[in-house]
């Protein structure tokens, strides 16, 4: 096999992408996550500057009126967390 794409050999070690799209409800994103983290473990997520909190793929996020900010990493199964991803939303009802 050959390639000639250097992402195919510089790929983002570490990196988390978000996927959102519109939820079921009014005002709730659900946001898909994937990583290329080595040895993952489990992902955790920040809403608006809160704690980080354990979380699964896919993310269903609920909005409140203003800006809104979600924040997601990647966890090896050592405990390191990868590069932060972050998604802002300005919402009005």
């Amino acid at each position: 096999l050959q390639t000639s794409r250097p992402a195919d050999f510089n790929w983002s070690v570490n990196q988390t992408r978000l996927y959102p799209r519109a939820g079921p409800e009014l005002g709730v994103l659900e946001v898909d996550v994937e990583t290329a983290t080595p040895n993952f473990s489990h992902f955790e997520t920040r809403i608006d500057q809160g704690e980080w909190q354990r979380s699964e793929a896919p993310i269903s996020w609920s909005l409140h009126p203003g800006g809104n900010e979600l924040e997601v990493r990647g966890v090896n199964s050592f405990g390191k967390a990868g590069r932060v991803a972050r998604l802002k939303v300005a919402y009005a009802e």
